[in-house]
C-alpha cells in the first residue's frame, strides 16, 4: 500500500493580497461557536458577522485562508472542499476596508466537518502534558480521548481513511492530503503553504 501524504495548512504572507497581520475588528466580537468544535452542525447561527479592516494601509485582500486560529477561508477555498466532498460548516462572513468597500471574494468561518486523530502512537515519538503536580497525563478537554501532547518529536500519520482535509486533533491545526493540495496549487489559491507530515516534521507548542 502506498503510504498517503500529508500537510499542515500554514498561512503566508508572500502573495499580494496577504498581510502580514490583518488588524480588524469583528461584528458581534464573540462568535456563536468555540474554537474547538467537535460538531459544527449543532450550532445555531443567528448573528450576521462583519469584520471590519481598520489598518488603512490594507487596500486589497485575496488570501484564501487567514492566518487566525479561527480560519476563515474564501469561497474558492471552499469550491476545492466540494470538488472533493469534504465535510465542513461555513458561516458567511463580511470583510470591509477603512473605506467601506467590500473584499472582491467572498469569506466564511470555516469549520471542520471532521475532526481526527491521525497520530500513529507506535511508530512515533512523542512526550505527552502532564496534569500539573501529578504524574497523570493530560487529556483534550474538547476531544476527551486524546491526549495534550507537549512535543511530537516523530509524527508518524496512521495509514487509514481520512477525509482530504480535516481538523487533526493532536496538533490543533486543519490538515490536508496530497489530493486537496493538488487541487489547490491548480486552483492557484494564494495565502497557503503546505507544511508536509514528514521525518522533519515536529509539533513543538513550547519550542522545548
Amino acid at each position: 500500500m502506498t503510504e498517503k501524504n500529508f500537510y499542515v495548512l500554514k498561512y503566508t504572507d508572500k502573495n499580494a493580497g496577504c498581510p502580514t497581520f490583518l488588524s480588524a475588528e469583528l461584528t458581534p466580537s464573540e462568535t456563536e461557536w468555540e474554537l474547538f468544535v467537535p460538531n459544527p452542525f449543532n450550532i445555531n447561527i443567528k448573528n450576521k458577522y462583519i469584520l471590519k479592516i481598520i489598518d488603512p494601509d490594507i487596500e486589497n485582500i485575496a488570501f484564501d485562508m487567514d492566518s487566525s486560529d479561527q480560519k476563515y477561508v474564501s469561497k474558492q477555498f471552499l469550491n476545492v472542499c466540494d470538488s472533493l466532498s469534504i465535510s465542513y460548516r461555513a458561516i458567511p462572513l463580511e470583510i470591509l476596508f477603512t473605506d467601506g468597500r467590500k473584499t472582491t471574494k467572498d469569506y466564511f468561518f470555516f469549520l471542520p466537518g471532521k475532526n481526527i486523530e491521525l497520530l500513529d502512537r507506535k511508530k512515533s515519538s512523542f512526550k505527552e502534558e502532564k496534569v500539573l503536580g501529578s504524574n497523570q497525563t493530560e487529556m483534550n478537554g474538547v476531544f476527551p480521548s486524546c491526549p495534550i501532547y507537549s512535543k511530537i518529536e516523530r509524527f508518524v500519520p496512521v495509514q487509514t481513511y481520512t477525509e482530504n482535509l480535516f481538523f487533526c486533533i493532536e496538533i490543533f491545526e486543519i490538515v490536508c492530503t496530497e489530493s486537496f493540495r493538488k487541487i489547490a496549487l491548480q486552483k492557484n489559491l494564494i495565502g497557503i503553504d503546505f507544511l508536509p507530515i514528514d521525518e522533519d516534521y515536529q509539533y513543538n507548542p513550547w519550542n522545548e
